[in-house]
């Protein structure tokens, strides 16, 4: 979301949240988001290579309003979105190729 401070959302498990730590101050920002499942489901979301979010999904850190976390996180990922509405910010995005960082 495009306010001051940034803030962003994990679906079906959190609301609005404001990053942290401190940003780059860069007004170039490169975001890279990871989602693990190695060890129940995690989400790693990367501020010019710098972490800014480590936030494991759970009963514990989802709002109760979104008991249905587990449907939604469980499934295989085929696509992300960044809703215009919601996203006024971002020139472009691109899937994420390591040889290219």
């Amino acid at each position: 979301y495009l306010t001051s401070p940034p803030r962003y959302r994990i679906h079906r498990c959190t609301y609005k949240t404001n990053f942290g730590g401190d940003l780059s101050p860069s007004t170039v920002k490169v975001w890279r988001i990871t989602v693990s499942k190695t060890s129940g489901v995690r989400i790693l979301i990367h501020c010019n290579n710098e972490e800014v979010v480590n936030f494991l999904i759970s009963d514990s850190t989802c709002h109760s309003d979104y008991d249905d976390w587990r449907v939604w996180w469980s499934r295989k990922i085929a696509k992300m979105k960044f809703a215009s509405y919601q996203d006024t910010a971002s020139d472009y995005y691109r899937p994420y190729d390591k040889d290219r960082v």
